[in-house]
C-alpha cells in the first residue's frame, strides 16, 4: 500500500468514524427509524460499514474527500425499487412457512448458549460444527457448564427457493450437528412479521419524504463536504431487506428469551458488527435477563472498519437504543493488539484476553509439524517444487493474487501453486475467474485437506487481509501479504510479514525465496508478533473462556460495575 493512500484512507477513515458517532445526535433519526425503541440506524449499511463486499460506495466518498481515485469493483450492486419492498415480505412469509411445517421446534436447557449462523456451520468427519467456536461446546474442560447451540438458519432468499435441497440441507446439519441446537427461526410469529414489514413500510415513506428535506440532506456532511448523494443512498439500502431481517432476527430471539426460565448467558462471535446490535437490544427487553459475550472470531484491524468505533456511540449505563448502539456486557479478545483497538469504544473492565479458540489445535500441530508435513505432502503428491499456497478470503483477494499472474513470462515449471479458498467461497466461483482471467497457470485444489494442512506442506503463503498470513507463521511458513494497487488497506503494518501491491516485486520475492528456501524470521521476532495478536498458542485458549463463562454463571453477573472480578 503506498504511503499516500494509507495516509488518505486514514484520514477518510476516521473523519467517516466520527460523522458516524455523532450524526444520530445531530439530526432527530427517532422520526424515521425507531422500531420498538431501537433505532435501524444500528443496523444500516452506513453502520455496517462494508469495505470489502460493498465497496463502490466508501471508494466515492474517498474519492469525494481526497480527490483521487480508489480502486471500485467491477461488478454493482443490483439497484432495487420499492416494489422490491413488498417482494421482501412474500419472501419471509414463504420462508417462515417452510420452517414453520418442515422443521421441529427443539427445546434443551443449557448453562451456556453460543449463537451461531448456519452458514458457519462447517462438515469435518460427517460432523458439523461452527467453525468460529472451534470445537468448543464438545470441550467445557472442568467448568462441568452444558452448552447448545442458538442457530440463526439462512436467510438467503436464493437459498430457499430451492425447498427441496433446503429441507435436506438443513435436517443433515440438525442430525449430525456436534452439539444440542436450537432453531431459533422457530420462534418468530405471522405477527412479528407482518409487524416489521407494515413498520419499515411506513418508515420508508417517511424516508422518502425526507430526502427532500434541505436539513435533512444537509446533515451528510463531512470536513465541510456535502455527501448526502451518497450516504443517503446507501442508508436507504437498508429498507430492501437489511432492516427486516435485522429485526426478525432480534425478535425471534427475544421471543425464544421470553420462553426460558432462568437468566441467560449468551456468546457470540458477531461481536460489535451491525448484525449483533438487535441482538443485544432486543434479548435485553425480555423479562428474563441475559449477559451478553462477544468472543473474537477473526484478526480485527482499524483499517477494517466494520469492527472499528466510537466510544459517543456506546453507553453502557443507557437503554437508549436510538441515540446509543447496544453492545455485548463482555468482549473476550484475541489479544494485546486486538484489546488496543476495542478500547478505544468499550470500557476496558469489559474486555478480556484469552487467545483465539479456533487455534487451540494448533499447539498439537505445531508439536508434530515434521510428520503432519510429511504426511500431507504425500497425500498431494508433492514433488521437490517449490510449493506455494494462494490463501484468499472472501471478496477482492483472488483477484488481486491472480494480478500476480498477468503479463509476467516465468518459468513456472520451478513452481506448485495450490489455492484454498476461504471456506464460504466455492472453488467453482474460484475457477470460474481463473478461466476468465486467461492465466497460463496451473493451480491445484485440494478440498478434502484443510488450509492448515496445506499451509504446514507449503514453503510460503500468499493471501490478502486473512489471518491466514499470522497462522503461517504459527506453522513456520514464510507469508505475504497481496495488496492490488490503490485499493483501500484492509490491514495494518505488522513486523516479519511482507505485503507487496507490486507484480515485478513479488516475482522478485519468489524468485529470492526460490534461491535461498531459509526465508524464516527469528523465532523471537514471530514469538513477539504471535505474541501480540493471539496472546498464547498454548491449547488453553477455550479453558479460558470457559473459566470466565463459569464465572460469569456462577455469579450471575450483568452490569459493569461488578466486571473488575474478572
Amino acid at each position: 500500500m503506498s504511503n499516500t493512500v494509507n495516509k488518505n484512507w486514514i484520514r477518510v477513515r476516521d473523519l467517516y468514524l466520527d460523522w458516524l458517532a455523532d450524526w444520530p445526535k445531530s439530526y432527530d433519526i427517532k422520526k424515521l427509524l425507531n422500531y420498538q425503541g431501537y433505532s435501524l440506524w444500528w443496523s444500516s449499511n452506513l453502520i455496517k460499514k462494508d469495505v470489502l463486499l460493498d465497496i463502490g460506495w466508501i471508494a466515492d466518498l474517498y474519492e469525494r474527500l481526497e480527490d483521487k481515485n480508489l480502486y471500485k469493483s467491477s461488478s454493482a450492486s443490483r439497484k432495487r425499487t420499492p416494489v422490491y419492498i413488498f417482494y421482501v415480505f412474500i419472501l419471509d412469509i414463504y420462508r417462515f412457512l417452510l420452517i414453520k411445517l418442515f422443521f421441529p421446534r427443539r427445546e434443551t436447557v443449557s448453562d451456556i448458549y453460543f449463537y451461531s449462523i448456519q452458514l458457519n456451520l462447517i462438515e469435518k468427519d460427517n460432523l458439523f460444527f461452527d467453525r468460529h467456536y472451534g470445537g468448543a461446546l464438545t470441550d467445557t474442560n472442568n467448568s462441568n457448564l452444558s452448552s447448545s447451540y442458538l442457530l440463526a438458519l439462512s436467510n438467503d432468499y436464493l437459498d430457499i427457493l430451492n425447498p427441496y435441497k433446503y429441507i435436506k440441507k438443513i435436517n443433515k446439519i440438525l442430525s449430525s450437528i456436534d452439539s444440542e441446537v436450537i432453531i431459533l427461526d422457530k420462534y418468530i410469529t405471522i405477527k412479528d412479521i407482518f409487524s416489521v414489514h407494515l413498520s419499515i413500510f411506513k418508515m420508508y415513506l417517511l424516508f422518502v419524504k425526507e430526502k427532500r428535506n434541505k436539513n435533512f440532506t444537509d446533515s451528510f456532511v463531512l470536513d465541510g463536504v456535502p455527501c448526502s448523494d451518497l450516504l443517503v443512498k446507501e442508508l436507504e439500502k437498508g429498507f430492501y431487506g437489511g432492516f427486516q431481517s435485522s429485526l426478525i432476527s432480534g425478535l425471534q430471539l427475544l421471543n425464544w428469551c421470553n420462553n426460558q426460565a432462568s437468566d441467560l448467558v449468551i456468546v457470540s462471535y458477531l461481536e460489535t458488527l451491525s448484525a449483533a446490535r438487535p441482538l443485544y437490544y432486543f434479548a435485553r427487553k425480555s423479562k428474563i435477563k441475559s449477559t451478553f459475550v462477544a468472543l473474537q472470531h477473526s484478526t480485527i484491524y482499524k483499517n477494517k472498519i466494520d469492527f472499528y468505533n466510537r466510544k459517543a456511540e456506546f453507553n453502557y449505563h443507557s437503554d437508549d437504543a436510538i441515540n446509543f448502539s447496544p453492545q455485548p456486557d463482555f468482549y473476550l479478545l484475541h489479544g494485546k493488539q486486538a484489546k488496543e483497538m476495542v478500547s478505544e469504544f468499550m470500557n476496558e473492565d469489559q474486555l478480556k484476553v484469552i487467545g483465539c479458540v479456533k487455534y487451540d489445535k494448533y499447539r498439537e500441530l505445531v508439536g508434530e509439524l515434521v510428520n503432519i508435513r510429511k504426511t500431507v505432502k504425500a497425500s498431494i503428491k508433492s514433488s521437490d517444487k517449490f510449493t506455494i499456497l494462494l490463501a484468499p478470503s472472501f471478496g477482492i483477494d483472488i483477484s488481486n493474487m491472480l494480478e500476480m499472474f498477468k503479463g509476467i513470462s516465468y518459468d513456472y515449471t520451478k513452481i506448485r501453486f495450490i489455492i484454498s479458498p476461504h471456506p464460504l467461497v466455492s472453488i467453482a466461483s474460484i475457477r470460474k475467474i481463473i478461466s476468465l482471467s486467461s492465466i497460463e497457470v496451473k493451480f491445484e485444489f485440494f478440498p478434502e485437506l484443510s488450509t492448515q494442512d496445506l499451509v504446514i506442506a507449503s514453503d510460503l503463503v500468499v493471501c490478502g487481509f486473512s489471518s491466514i498470513a499470522l497462522e503461517a507463521l504459527v506453522f513456520e511458513t514464510p507469508s505475504v501479504r497481496i495488496i492490488g494497487d490503490n485499493q483501500i488497506p484492509l490491514f495494518e503494518n505488522e513486523d516479519s510479514i511482507m505485503y507487496i501491491e507490486d507484480k515485478n516485486k513479488f516475482w522478485e520475492y519468489i524468485n529470492l525465496n526460490l534461491v535461498s528456501k531459509d526465508n524464516k524470521k527469528s523465532h523471537k521476532d514471530i514469538t513477539k508478533l504471535i505474541n501480540y495478536y493471539l496472546f498464547k498458542i498454548d491449547g488453553n485458549a477455550k479453558e479460558r473462556m470457559w473459566s470466565f463463562l463459569k464465572k460469569i454463571k456462577k455469579n450471575n453477573i450483568k452490569g459493569i460495575e461488578k466486571h473488575d472480578k474478572f
